[in-house]
């Protein structure tokens, strides 16, 4: 018979409710695992009588590689138990928090690069202002120019109160496409921006008395025009006014220095944040999985669905990262191989650029890069059939013979098939 001409007419798949405490340690013999009515592809995969791909999580297939019982004990209600999960998800959150820091840190850097560019600038434009006003009768007449200056202020406010009041974005579709983007892109779910916009939201179309960053700064220009104009046209003394913004942009060079002594710190601090995680400097942290649980990517050829501890990108292309806690192997082990795997086909299909590899790490100064090719998309297909079959039949046996990981199984208390039992 055929894999795919199998039926298996059951109710759906979900867990068995053993929600009572006392009854967590008891074995697994007699628990029974409901499973999914479908049919077998010609790749291993499964899909329902819908004709939907069988639903698993990047979660499930690490359990399940790591042991088909382990995972059959998580379907029927069987809790993990013992000091090693809790210390795994104190871990987690530490790590979080430790690229959150990255994050800010490296935010922090930027905002006092930009602030101090702002304040050079000024030194600058103070220092212009000086000396045109100084030398203004020489070059034009200060009267003529004053009032150019003046009319062209009043023609920007014009503009800008038209720009207020017409949708104007709307007509050239300005903005409509990064409204849309997070129904274009899931990664859009995942991915917190370094900087929150403070005058115009992401999905800001203007018009009708709103105020975006492209008015502002008509607003500003003209406010500039008009300041200089009026400089010129009422400013009696022009030596001393021109004496006076000089020693003005000497005061302001003095603060300047003072910002870009907070940018080195700045920036040095977000140095040795990144160095305690060995993220590159060119590497951004474009997500971290903690306590605020952001939207799971989904990949319908797969059935797969889930979320990487982190989310880097590198050169435009994503790379989910997967953070293992206790102790650390000599290799990485299969099951987190396949994982890591998982979330690679989740990001390559919701990304335009797929990666190339994923990271695998084991504390700050144990990474493995797991490539992603034909042979590794493979390897992930074959075990997720063998997951989906698992779905299908309720079959799922131990897959060794090593007492040690039975052992060090953190769902022993209620296995029927463990090798260390008394």
């Amino acid at each position: 018979m055929h894999r795919g001409d199998l039926q298996f007419i059951v109710n759906h798949f979900a867990t068995k409710d053993v929600a009572k405490q006392d009854e967590s340690t008891t074995l697994a013999t007699g628990l029974h695992l409901d499973t999914l009515q479908g049919t077998c592809q010609e790749n291993g995969l499964w899909d329902d009588e819908q004709g939907h791909r069988f639903r698993a999580s990047a979660s499930d297939l690490e359990r399940f590689v790591y042991c088909p019982r382990s995972w059959f004990l998580n379907k029927t209600g069987v809790k993990a138990e013992g000091k090693g999960v809790e210390q795994g998800v104190e871990l987690h959150l530490k790590i979080d928090e430790e690229f959150r820091e990255v994050v800010k840190h490296r935010k922090r850097a930027l905002q006092t690069s930009l602030i101090w560019s702002w304040w050079v600038l000024i030194v600058v434009a103070l220092l212009i202002d000086g000396m045109l006003i100084k030398f203004a009768d020489r070059i034009v007449d200060p009267s003529s120019f004053a009032l150019m200056l003046v009319s062209l202020s009043v023609a920007w406010l014009v503009i800008g109160i038209f720009l207020v009041i017409l949708p104007w974005r709307n007509a050239l579709e300005m903005n409509v496409h990064r409204g849309d983007k997070s129904a274009d892109d899931p990664m859009w779910d995942l991915i917190t921006p370094a900087f929150e916009p403070v005058i115009e939201p992401e999905e800001f179309r203007g018009g009708w008395w709103k105020v975006g960053s492209v008015e502002v700064t008509v607003f500003l220009a003209a406010a500039s025009l008009s300041i200089h104009g009026m400089a010129l046209i009422w400013a009696q003394d022009r030596a001393n006014l021109a004496f006076i913004l000089v020693l003005l942009a000497m005061v302001w060079n003095g603060l300047t220095s003072f910002r870009l002594n907070r940018m080195v710190i700045a920036a040095e601090q977000a140095k040795m944040a990144s160095d305690d995680l060995n993220i590159d400097t060119g590497d951004e942290v474009a997500y971290s999985d903690g306590v605020k649980m952001a939207g799971l990517l989904h990949d319908h050829e797969t059935g797969l669905r889930g979320r990487p501890d982190q989310v880097l990108r590198v050169d435009g292309r994503y790379v989910p990262v997967e953070q293992k806690t206790g102790k650390v192997p000599a290799s990485p082990h299969l099951s987190h191989r396949l994982q890591l795997l998982a979330y690679l086909q989740l990001v390559s299909a919701v990304s335009e650029q797929p990666p190339k590899h994923g990271l695998l790490r084991y504390g700050p100064h144990d990474a493995h890069l797991i490539p992603w090719d034909d042979a590794t998309k493979i390897e992930l297909i074959e075990h997720l059939g063998a997951l989906h079959t698992s779905m299908a039949t309720g079959i799922a046996d131990r897959n060794h013979e090593r007492i040690g990981k039975c052992r060090s199984c953190s769902r022993r208390q209620g296995c029927d098939q463990r090798l260390d039992q008394d």
